[in-house]
């Protein structure tokens, strides 16, 4: 395998890893009742997902759900009745700090003279 494909594997696995981690923050530290939305039935929780999507630039990683009412906790309604309370990008945001860190360890390793045999 060239430098090249072996960098790109590594670079998809940890957008593979960012995913599942922001999916299971998401459940874990946002779902899971105070702070963040009380659990009924677990529907909203168990829906979440990702995706990793192979480009020709890169990768694009999607976190979201099919749930319908999912937006309106997210977002909060149109009219200010029900109050914003997010659950995905909270997550997101909590798992980028170490995702970039892995990211950097990838190319470091990288431009220190490849990533192994």
């Amino acid at each position: 395998m060239e430098q090249k494909e072996k960098l790109r594997a590594e670079i998809r696995a940890e957008v593979v890893w960012f995913g599942s981690n922001a999916m299971g923050t998401s459940g874990e530290r946002f779902l899971s009742g105070r702070p963040g939305l009380n659990v009924i039935t677990g529907r909203l929780r168990s829906s979440i997902g990702y995706e990793v999507e192979d480009t020709k630039t890169g990768f694009t990683m999607s976190l979201g759900t099919s749930v319908p009412y999912a937006p309106v906790h997210e977002y909060g309604d149109r009219r200010g009745y029900i109050r914003p309370r997010p659950f995905l990008r909270p997550a997101v945001e909590a798992e980028y700090p170490r995702f970039l860190k892995e990211i950097d360890n990838v190319l470091s390793r990288f431009a220190e003279g490849g990533l192994g045999q």
